[in-house]
């Protein structure tokens, strides 16, 4: 008999009667659910069979919960990759420090274009981060302290994963100024990121090469695995844009998170109503387990 697995997650608890509301849809389909394990007060999975409809979502509206089917073994993942911005920040650094230069519209058009896959994604970067030519370092510092808020489950996902002897890291298009203290506060064991230019203590309006885009992230991929002797299956990578999308399709588990259409369209999973600590429930481990943020 095939079964599939179908993991119903949410930012806050998912109850009995939300599970019920969903195998009523489930049977409604022909899709039968043969066996229930409740990993966390936010996360179940279900065992279920004769899965030929999936696309729910019209449920998980309705519901404001995210139900991801996988066919794929449940393991605990070896590596960890996050995109930064809007991934494990709430934000988009550019666009904070574009408010600081009083560029913020421009900087923010460009932005959306870049991650919406309608420009190239090194053209954009370079574009807005000419126009931040001037801020100063303290400027910078500023706006880490008031503008730069970790997303919910971040440090539960890297603490746990990290307690379970798996590595993480942090590959993003953003910058590696803010990167790096994201990383000390949350404990990420590598950072890759584009470094601004700085000429005395402010911006240059440059930024180092290579940049940080598409296909960087997914050398930083290879790279990460051929230094760990692991293979791409071994790899859980997580983004939010299209300049995610290289490292989400070819790693063993890729997550849109709240995700733009072309990224949520390749992805094994999607969230768009858990936090990051679904992705924890997606490699099986349990809240028991889980190291507190």
């Amino acid at each position: 008999m095939t079964t599939t697995l179908c993991f119903v997650t949410r930012n806050l608890s998912v109850t009995s009667t939300d599970v019920k509301k969903v195998e009523i849809e489930f049977e409604k389909n022909n899709l039968e659910v043969i066996e229930k394990t409740r990993l966390g007060v936010d996360g179940v999975v279900l065992r279920v069979k004769n899965l030929v409809f999936n696309d729910f979502t019209y449920l998980e509206q309705a519901l404001k919960l995210d139900i991801n089917f996988s066919s794929k073994a449940i393991k605990l993942k070896k590596l960890l990759l996050a995109d930064m911005d809007s991934t494990i920040i709430s934000c988009e650094c550019i666009d904070e420090l574009a408010e600081y230069a009083g560029v913020r519209h421009e900087v923010a058009a460009i932005t959306e274009k870049a991650m919406a896959g309608n420009i190239d994604f090194v053209e954009a970067l370079r574009q807005r981060v000419r126009l931040l030519k001037g801020l100063t370092i303290q400027q910078l510092n500023d706006c880490y302290d008031k503008k730069i808020l970790v997303n919910k489950g971040a440090m539960t996902l890297v603490k746990t994963m990290g307690s379970l002897g798996s590595s993480s890291a942090i590959v993003s298009g953003g910058f590696s100024f803010f990167a790096e203290k994201v990383a000390r506060e949350i404990g990420f064991d590598h950072v890759y990121a584009n470094q601004l230019v700085f000429e005395g203590n402010m911006l240059s309006g440059a930024v180092k090469n290579p940049i940080m885009g598409s296909w960087q992230k997914q050398m930083v991929l290879h790279k990460l695995c051929n230094e760990r002797n692991i293979e791409q299956c071994d790899v859980i990578a997580v983004g939010d844009g299209a300049n995610d999308i290289d490292i989400v399709r070819n790693a063993g588990t890729g997550v849109s998170y709240y995700g733009k259409p072309k990224l949520s369209a390749i992805s094994d999973f999607k969230v768009n109503y858990s936090d990051l600590r679904a992705l924890l429930y997606f490699q099986g481990i349990r809240e028991s387990e889980f190291s507190t943020e």
